[in-house]
């Protein structure tokens, strides 16, 4: 029988599966009830379409665009409680330090530098600096974090993308933010150490800057 003709069609989903399915349709329609984000599909008042592709890759750096749009101006850590993208260690910490730095409509074009073209941390701020890129603000991460999921960074090649900021003492450790895709941890902002010179740049691992910053 065409699964679409069963009466009962979810019988042979199982419940991580489906409860993640919910929280996706929630996190795009902005709903915090779960019953109210599915009648949103199912009423069609929301349709479910595949994701139209806005990066390219040349030369091993991935190009985007992101847009600051806080027009409650409320804090970063409240604004990704309200679009359920999970914080995780010390990532909560960091962004309710910066409560006061909420901007609003401003559009950052941003570059991720991918392992092909640099191998050490400190090839990737060379390539930064030549042309010439600047380290984006924090609040990066959260823009990122809700444009892009994590099938879309999987397509990128990536599974992590850390937001080469200034970085943020927490804990008496220097720590970044970074964009975690992972079917562990779905739609979260991790944080990182503060990276050397000398550290390795992993596979599926980018690093993010500012290439400009525009009023819109």
């Amino acid at each position: 029988m065409n699964n679409m003709n069963k009466p009962f069609a979810i019988a042979d989903v199982y419940p991580g599966v489906l409860n993640a399915l919910v929280k996706k349709i929630m996190r795009q329609t902005g709903v915090n009830d779960a019953n109210e984000a599915v009648r949103l599909v199912t009423s069609g008042e929301w349709l479910v379409k595949k994701p139209k592709r806005e990066w390219r890759e040349v030369d091993g750096v991935i190009y985007l665009e992101v847009t600051s749009s806080n027009p409650g101006c409320e804090g970063w850590s409240e604004w990704c409680r309200r679009r359920s993208i999970g914080l995780h260690a010390e990532a909560r910490s960091i962004l309710t330090l910066l409560e006061s730095q909420v901007t609003q409509e401003i559009e950052y074009k941003v570059a991720i530098i991918k392992r092909q073209r640099s191998v050490t941390i400190g090839q990737v701020r060379t390539v930064a600096n030549f042309c010439p890129w600047t380290p984006p603000p924090v609040e990066m991460a959260c823009l990122i974090r809700e444009k892009f999921s994590d099938w879309e960074i999987n397509a990128m090649g990536l599974s992590l993308i850390n937001i080469m900021h200034k970085p943020i003492v927490s804990g008496g450790i220097p720590l970044t933010l970074s964009v975690y895709s992972n079917n562990e941890y779905e739609n979260y902002i991790w944080t990182q150490p503060e990276l050397n010179d000398a550290d390795p740049v992993e596979q599926g691992v980018g690093y993010a800057y500012l290439v400009s910053a525009t009023p819109v």
